[in-house]
């Protein structure tokens, strides 16, 4: 029997540990040693995100290099092999960590001729949101909350295929009732649509939505006839035939679309998909479970914070028919519930106080429940809960089914004959970009980056009062978030915080000489001011209440602010010498994210209106509140012109989020970017003093299909 290690072969390249080379499309090429050593440790630990130290202590074991010896030997394998650091095809760059190998590989020789395990390439790119997105995030309880008690020990490891290798983001998965064929949805055509690939033979993939509208979170029905799915662009459920035809609409608004088992009905999110990033996986408002008849008809309403409290999300069918599991995600912990369909006899699975429970599903003989999970220990994995008889309570722990190291597992699927379940990776990287702006206050060309390095999570830009430094929050990867600061043409960028609590927020003192910030404790909320010369602090507040977005008013006396006193957030205004407070709205369904015009007199927020979120401004004291739009989308206010004329917001129309302003005068409305993909985010645009420039958060998720048996 020949027991020589297999060879690796990804395309059209084969390497060979055994005679030490590496031969592409049949012909020797040329690397050096150490070259092939890299190489070969990259694709032997593929299923992990590889650090340089790693690296550096097995091929360089007893000597002391330098990064650019590292640098030197990843780029020339990128020119032999073909590859790409922008687009990798099979080494991916971990910013400030390392490498990863992201090829499809296959061994061969050895009696193998499988496709090898293989986990996500996921660049560890996440910033957890800080203290309350335009929308309550799943990121929130990262920051917000206690270290994460890992449940019981983990059974045994499963292996692990890649099934899609797309530069963009391959996601959603869903199984064929027999599972021989899988649908998801891809961006691969710049906008997202709907395809159906077979598990078995040749790979003859077929798209089965044209129309360019966004089209996620497919789900196939139990009978096999029909794929329901979520436009983002258009909004609501559609359903369409699995084998292709006209699409129809079933409800105006909703998304996570998932069938009964009988095919008859669909439970769904009440709100639409603004964002695939995994941060975003909450919507602005209180989402709620409803079902429809898949024929159509008017919806039932299943929950509501009579069941539990917080967002409901990602619905889930019992085998039989007669309950749905969902997630509840309030402010401090996310919870899986049951419920009967009648929204009677709700009862808790689990809870955990900082972790989230990502697209949980009941598995099909109704013992088991599966679920991704990342915590703020960037504890990736997927996981499962038994259930006792009658499937309304846990039996025991939940249980890791698989640690996925650095990749963020959702959208999980299982097989109707329990023996496969699917999911995809989430991969999401953060960076601050620059646009220009003329003295008409429009775009004066294309975008550009800014701040270049590439993390978790790059945001709140805010400028100096004279316009020459910028004050940021970025979160590196595994790491605290923090201030920093730069110039304001993106160079010398500092870290100005360094707390053992995430640093949010920051604004200027109005002499520039110091920032104001927050953090979240376990007690409430803390402002600080952190000097620029020499990084002392000071508090200078601390409350229990839960606030989040202060803004310092241009004379530095006052933060504006908004807290979340009734299931809505309202807009407060407190004075930091007294620490008197006044709140400044009253509204049934929210409003927030204050932000303070040049001459302090005007506050700018964001209102919310059901599914939308409109700009509105007042008086700094509370009075005249004005709405300035009213159509249906989402509008997030963040700055103002230096005229306080025009105030910046990021808005979503048609499945993708851009750039704006809108004048409180006129109301005028100007478009200023051009993004078209729902892959990615801009946000938090910050105007400069002089007006020539407006910068800006630039997110883009990124991730692939994998599948594996469960045994």
């Amino acid at each position: 029997m020949d027991t020589h290690p297999p060879n690796y072969q990804f395309d059209n390249v084969e390497v060979r540990p055994r005679s030490f080379e590496v031969v592409k499309a049949g012909a020797a090429v040329s690397l050096e040693p150490k070259s092939i050593r890299v190489l070969l440790h990259l694709i032997e630990n593929r299923d992990r995100a590889v650090s340089k130290e790693e690296l550096f202590q097995t091929v360089w074991p007893d000597t002391t290099v330098s990064d650019n010896a590292l640098t030197r030997v990843i780029a020339q394998l990128r020119r032999e092999l073909g590859d790409d650091a922008r687009e990798p095809r099979y080494i991916q760059t971990i910013p400030t960590l390392g490498y990863r190998f992201v090829g499809a590989v296959r061994l061969i020789g050895n009696g193998a001729s499988r496709p090898a395990e293989k986990t996500s390439s996921l660049r560890v790119s996440l910033v957890a949101v800080g203290l309350m997105l335009p929308a309550m995030t799943v990121g929130a309880y990262l920051v917000y909350h206690g270290r994460y008690s890992t449940p019981s020990k983990a059974q045994t490891e499963h292996e692990l295929v890649q099934l899609t290798t797309s530069a963009g983001f391959d996601t959603s998965p869903t199984f064929s009732p027999n599972a021989d064929s899988l649908a998801y949805c891809s961006d691969r055509t710049g906008r997202f649509e709907v395809y159906v690939r077979p598990l078995h033979g040749a790979i003859q993939e077929t798209q089965l939505t044209t129309d360019g509208a966004q089209n996620v979170q497919p789900a196939w029905s139990p009978n096999g006839k029909s794929i329901a799915y979520h436009s983002a662009a258009k909004g609501g459920i559609w359903i369409i035939p699995s084998s292709g035809g006209l699409a129809r609409q079933l409800t105006a608004m909703g998304s996570q679309p998932a069938w009964s088992p009988d095919s008859r009905r669909i439970a769904y999110r009440s709100e639409n998909v603004f964002s695939l990033a995994p941060t975003d996986l909450i919507s602005p408002g209180k989402s709620a479970i409803y079902v429809v008849a898949a024929s159509g008809g008017a919806p039932q309403r299943v929950t509501n914070a009579s069941n539990a409290n917080g967002s409901h999300v990602f619905p889930s069918w019992s085998p039989d028919g007669t309950r749905i599991l969902f997630a509840a995600y309030s402010e401090k912990t996310a919870e899986l519930w049951t419920t009967r369909v009648d929204g009677s006899s709700a009862r808790k699975i689990a809870a955990l106080a900082s972790a989230v429970f990502l697209s949980p599903v009941w598995g099909p003989d109704g013992s088991r429940i599966f679920y991704g999970s990342y915590s703020r220990a960037h504890d990736f994995g997927l996981w499962q809960v038994r259930l006792k008889a009658g499937g309304d309570e846990a039996d025991g722990e939940p249980m890791r089914l698989k640690s996925t190291g650095t990749v963020i597992p959702r959208d999980l699927a299982v097989s109707r004959d329990g023996k496969r379940l699917a999911y995809s990776s989430s991969n999401t990287s953060s960076t601050l970009w620059r646009l220009n702006m003329d003295n008409e206050a429009h775009a004066a060309g294309e975008p550009s980056p800014l701040y270049k390095d590439v993390v978790w999570r790059t945001s709140y830009s805010s400028f100096s009062p004279d316009g020459q430094r910028i004050a940021f929050f970025a979160r590196l990867f595994g790491g605290q978030g923090n201030v920093w600061v730069m110039s304001a043409d993106g160079a010398g960028a500092t870290q100005l915080t360094n707390g053992l609590d995430m640093a949010m927020s920051p604004t200027w003192t109005p002499d520039g000489s110091a920032i104001v910030y927050t953090r979240r404790t376990g007690n409430g909320t803390q402002v600080w001011r952190t000097s620029i010369a020499d990084r002392s602090d000071k508090l200078l507040l601390e409350d229990p209440a839960l606030l989040a977005w202060p803004r310092l008013s241009p004379d530095g006396a006052e933060i504006a602010y908004h807290r979340d006193d009734a299931g809505f957030a309202n807009i407060w205004r407190m004075n930091l010498a007294s620490h008197e407070s006044k709140q400044l709205t009253h509204e049934a369904e929210g409003a927030g994210y204050p932000a303070w015009s040049p001459d302090g007199r005007l506050l700018a927020y964001e209102v919310t209106r059901g599914a939308n979120a409109y700009v509105a401004i007042m008086d700094h004291d509370g009075g005249h509140q004005t709405q300035l739009q009213s159509d249906p989308v989402l509008n997030w206010s963040f700055s103002w012109s230096p005229d306080g004329r025009k105030i910046a917001f990021a808005g979503f129309r048609e499945g993708a989020w851009n750039i704006w302003w809108i004048d409180r005068l006129t109301r005028e409305q100007k478009k200023l970017t051009s993004y078209d993909s729902l892959a990615g985010f801009v946000r938090y645009p910050s105007w400069s003093p002089q007006g020539d420039r407006i910068v800006f958060e630039n997110s883009v998720t990124r991730g692939n299909i994998y599948v594996f048996d469960l045994k």
